[in-house]
């Protein structure tokens, strides 16, 4: 599926713990906070979140973990961005 923001979803996986891959194409988000810990690991390309209003640089292979209820963005995404995102915890 495609996102609002233009972004290629696929859900892998969704039990305990839920695992995107995502495929960015230069895409940018409006800001967003989800109930769960958002563990980001980047499998190509580079990317910037704003994490609690700060910058966060990120290129493949580097990850970052978003405690649950913290403001976030993209930022900004290479052509070739890729991501896994893992959310951690119950979605109620």
């Amino acid at each position: 599926m495609v996102n609002e923001f233009g972004e290629k979803v696929e859900v892998l996986y969704n039990r305990e713990i839920k695992v995107e891959r995502i495929s960015s194409f230069s895409n940018t988000t409006g800001y967003m906070s989800d109930n769960r810990d958002e563990m980001v690991y980047l499998l190509e390309g580079s990317a910037i979140l704003e994490v609690d209003g700060k910058d966060i640089a990120l290129k493949k292979d580097d990850n970052f973990l978003i405690n649950k209820n913290t403001v976030h963005r993209v930022k900004y995404t290479s052509d070739d961005c890729k991501w896994l995102c893992i959310f951690i915890g119950s979605d109620l």
